[in-house]
């Protein structure tokens, strides 16, 4: 939907008069300003390096935080501190419940200059790490409020404030007839030690819903309507395509800012679904067959009755039935850790102002 608008807004000048002599698009506006991104990364944080360190087995957040680069590692369960150039600085957690402990890591954001902040949404904590590395305090957010199961870690607004995103679960669904269904979604804004600040709904994605005797599932519509949110300046910044709404937000719910772009609806092709839906089939083939392939040489237990475990997938002749199939379905996720990965996994960029910039 949103890249339908941008394409209808694109069209708007192929006319005459006055819609000729607007800009193609609202962000082609030369009075708008703009930012280009380096033609290569400053520094690449993980790939061919295996260092000690340098290794990342998932990537589950990254950011900078003043002069430093900070990675998340999901597999490791721990915090890296690098330098700009590079150079390993420190490294915190593990995987445990204790202080300072992750059993997983779902999002990481700064808290202010020297802080950084990782939400365990296993454990339902919040822990916040000097730039050094060291553990400043924990805070158990009180989500009582939320509908679904483990809402999303967004970020921290001014005054340290924390902000979650919370969708309805499939849980709560059962019954409910096949079909399209847009559902609304709520922020949690809660105080620095945790507690309740306020709260406010927005429309949430269209999915669309169809349940099983023992499963519920509700897939994202292809160019459906849906609402985004980032943090910026201290604010929650919170975008619709219904109308390419933009609002800036405060951290007691009072919207500072809102603008809303120019567009023109524009019917979504059939072709285009096709098109994306292709696109995204290939994409979570492509990331089956790299987990297969990361774990196809990994040891595994003996079979039963065996002391040692043959190449190929256990055989059970005396139940009677085919040998089950060492690989995972490619619909459901693999329940071991996949091993440390060769790609890439943080870099960042230079950006510089565009010299068309007024």
């Amino acid at each position: 939907m949103l890249a339908a608008a941008l394409a209808a807004a694109a069209c708007a000048a192929c006319g005459g008069g006055e819609a000729a002599r607007r800009p193609a698009s609202v962000f082609e506006d030369p009075g708008l300003a703009r930012w280009t991104l380096a033609p290569s990364p400053r520094l690449a944080i993980g790939g061919d390096d295996e260092r000690d360190g340098y290794l990342i087995g998932s990537l589950a957040g990254a950011l900078l935080l003043g002069d430093r680069l900070v990675v998340a590692d999901g597999s490791a369960r721990e915090l890296r501190f690098y330098s700009l150039s590079g150079q390993l600085l420190a490294r915190t957690g593990r995987k445990g419940a204790g202080p300072g402990e992750f059993q997983a890591i779902g999002g990481l954001a700064a808290y202010d200059d020297t802080t950084v902040v990782a939400w365990d949404p296993m454990l339902q904590r919040l822990t916040l790490f000097h730039a050094d590395g060291t553990l400043r305090r924990t805070v158990s957010p009180d989500l009582e409020r939320a509908t679904g199961i483990l809402p999303t870690f967004v970020g921290t607004l001014r005054g340290g404030h924390f902000v979650f995103r919370d969708e309805r679960s499939t849980l709560s669904l059962k019954g409910s007839p096949t079909g399209e269904r847009r559902d609304s979604l709520q922020y949690l804004v809660l105080a620095p030690d945790g507690s309740p600040a306020t709260h406010w709904k927005e429309p949430g994605p269209e999915k669309f819903y169809r349940e099983w005797p023992q499963l519920r599932n509700d897939a994202p519509i292809i160019f459906g309507r849906t609402t985004l949110e980032t943090v910026a300046g201290g604010d929650l910044v919170v975008g619709s395509t219904d109308t390419l709404r933009l609002e800036r937000i405060a951290p007691d719910g009072s919207v500072r800012h809102r603008t809303t772009l120019p567009w023109t609806p524009t019917p979504v092709r059939a072709e285009w679904v096709e098109s994306e839906r292709k696109r995204l089939f290939q994409k979570e083939k492509d990331r089956f067959e790299a987990t297969r392939s990361a774990t196809s040489g990994w040891p595994r237990p003996p079979c039963p009755g065996s002391p040692t475990r043959p190449p190929g997938p256990c055989s059970t002749p005396s139940s009677g039935r085919s040998p089950r199939s060492a690989s995972p379905p490619p619909s459901r996720s693999s329940a071991s850790e996949p091993p440390t990965s060769s790609a890439p996994a943080a870099t960042p960029w230079a950006a510089s102002p565009s010299a068309s910039t007024p």
